[in-house]
């Protein structure tokens, strides 16, 4: 009665929906993924050379030992956060969109959105010490350093995975 409505709307968009229900696998820990690790610094580190200080390995891929999801986390560390936005317009350069902090305040996240042939990986740009550099590299060390810790952890990931039936917020 009332009729229809339709909206259309041209662009370029992430599609967020569809990465929330995919497979979650936490495999064996594979010594491969430091070698995953430098590809990914060696592609990103000419674009933000005197700008960062450093790029870090972080995330459960980081631990020798631990299960992981397969997708590398990797910090870009500035001095301050004056850097940010200098970082993320280098990081656009070589064909990664900002997306923003989702939902983590200090840890901008940048997705790569060319046709790289790296493997997966999540790309932060932080603040060297702020309060999400300091969650990523204190929970690696930890990790690296107590295997109690870490073999709960590895349970804990595992279980998670299990219970969240693909619903990587639920994870």
């Amino acid at each position: 009665e009332g009729g229809l409505t339709a909206v259309c709307i041209e662009g370029e968009f992430d599609v967020w929906a569809m990465s929330v229900t995919r497979d979650i696998v936490v495999s064996d820990y594979d010594p491969a993924w430091t070698e995953w690790f430098e590809t990914v610094h060696n592609h990103v580190w000419p674009a933000v050379e005197g700008i960062a200080l450093r790029i870090d390995h972080v995330g459960s891929t980081a631990v020798p030992g631990l299960a992981a999801k397969p997708i590398i986390d990797v910090d870009v560390v500035v001095a301050t956060s004056d850097h940010v936005s200098e970082a993320i317009e280098r990081l656009a350069a070589i064909g990664y969109r900002w997306r923003g902090d989702l939902g983590v305040p200090g840890r901008e996240a940048l997705k790569l959105v060319t046709h790289e042939e790296l493997p997966p990986h999540q790309l932060y740009v932080v603040v060297e010490n702020n309060k999400a550099h300091l969650d990523h590299w204190l929970l690696r060390d930890l990790l690296r350093d107590d295997v109690e810790a870490r073999e709960r952890y590895a349970a804990l990931k595992r279980r998670n995975a299990r219970l969240a039936d693909r619903n990587m917020d639920v994870y």
